[in-house]
């Protein structure tokens, strides 16, 4: 279940948006010439600048999977930079390596547009290539490269997104790769128009790959897991789908890589495993997360039946 969607959008006033500091809820605002001669019984109004048409398409790269429309954003990720498990890769026989293209060939890294095996092409501060299962893309860090003109002024902006995630209240099993670019312009600095262009997959690897079917304690260490868990399932997740995107080049998933709703079945987050607790239920100790902190409602110690398609479509619409 591969999901695309397109858009655009405007945005005003940019520099007043910029001026606020980071951690900092005041605002800090200065008056200008026009205020000025406003306060002395003079008015003087500048029009903004209409900020040039933005197409979707823009925001899309010409370089795409067969799953894709080819987009107007010319991508050429660098062949000596890119984005990897341990870090950043700063060689081309890294990045060579890493995509399995051999050493001696002329080969040079693509990463398209669209959900595959070969990453996503990111707009840092050099264009590259990051594998699904990198620090950059685990992270969820933002990418963005901007243009000023000859008076300093920002004009364009491109920013790209990606991220693995697990839909709460879904199977261990699945997770989804998703990216999001959007390419922003303007006439004054000040005033933008935007296109997006996002797209995402819904992936079943076919093992439990997540500690838990629920986020919030493979983020905050509860139900006896770690705090690091979240991150462990994504970049097991990410190696997975990446290995089942490459046995599948150029083709549809088999309907078992595909998620589904009803396929899994999950013992509730509070599944405690001690027989105590159990009330009568003989498959209790044998189901369910660890659990810690005693027990809970007998009434909560049952299954439920995942819907990991419904979910993972609603995760996509809200990126």
């Amino acid at each position: 279940m591969q999901m695309s969607s397109s858009g655009s959008f405007s945005l005003s006033d940019m520099n007043a948006a910029v001026s606020n500091r980071a951690g900092n809820d005041e605002e800090s605002v200065e008056l200008d010439d026009a205020q000025t001669l406003d306060d002395l019984g003079e008015t003087r109004k500048e029009v903004a600048a209409e900020p040039p048409d933005v197409n979707p398409s823009d925001a899309r790269c010409q370089q795409v999977t067969d799953t894709s429309s080819p987009g107007k954003l010319e991508c050429v990720p660098a062949d000596d930079v890119c984005a990897l498990p341990n870090g950043i890769g700063d060689s081309s026989k890294k990045c060579k390596e890493a995509w399995g293209i051999p050493l001696d060939s002329t080969s040079k890294l693509t990463c398209p547009d669209g959900i595959a095996d070969t990453g996503v092409f990111i707009t840092a501060w050099s264009s590259m290539c990051a594998r699904w299962d990198s620090n950059r893309i685990l992270a969820g860090s933002l990418n963005c490269q901007k243009r000023f003109d000859k008076q300093d002024k920002l004009h364009q902006m491109v920013c790209t997104k990606a991220s693995v995630k697990h839909a709460d209240h879904s199977s261990r099993r699945a997770g989804i790769l998703m990216m999001k670019r959007t390419k922003c312009v303007s006439a004054d600095g000040n005033n933008f128009k935007c296109g997006i262009f996002k797209t995402g997959q819904c992936i079943d690897v076919g093992e439990d790959v997540w500690d838990h079917f629920w986020n919030d304690p493979m983020i905050s260490g509860g139900f006896g897991l770690s705090p690091g868990s979240y991150t462990k399932g994504a970049r097991a997740f990410a190696a997975k789908a990446t290995k089942i995107l490459a046995d599948h080049r150029g083709k549809d998933l088999p309907e078992k890589y595909q998620c589904a709703n009803d396929r899994h079945k999950h013992m509730d987050s509070c599944g405690d495993q001690q027989k105590s607790c159990c009330s009568g239920n003989k498959n209790c100790e044998s189901k369910g997360p660890p659990y810690v902190g005693g027990c809970c409602s007998p009434k909560r110690n049952k299954e439920y039946w995942m819907q990991d398609k419904t979910n993972y479509m609603n995760l996509l619409a809200v990126l």
